[in-house]
């Protein structure tokens, strides 16, 4: 079981670095460690952790837009210089 869930982990992430994928793998795994069981949840507790996630969101969605629009401003440069270099 736990060989096919790193399989399937390794084909979903693709070509995400792997300093990449153990950060988020250890703060996934640190705020589900360290959270209070869900019966003891309380109101600021909840409204915390949406904060997180949104937070997360957010910082998530404008690197992905960051990233795609320098592969766009920058990516045919490299392109033509990676291609005029020798093999």
């Amino acid at each position: 079981m736990s060989l096919a869930c790193g399989c399937t982990w390794a084909a979903a992430i693709g070509s995400v670095p792997v300093w990449m994928r153990s950060s988020w793998s250890r703060a996934i795994i640190g705020l589900i460690a360290y959270a209070p069981s869900i019966r003891r949840f309380e109101k600021s507790h909840f409204w915390s952790f949406v904060a997180v996630v949104v937070a997360l969101a957010g910082f998530t969605f404008a690197l992905i837009h960051a990233g795609n629009h320098l592969g766009q401003v920058v990516g045919p440069t490299l392109h033509d210089l990676e291609m005029q270099s020798s093999p």
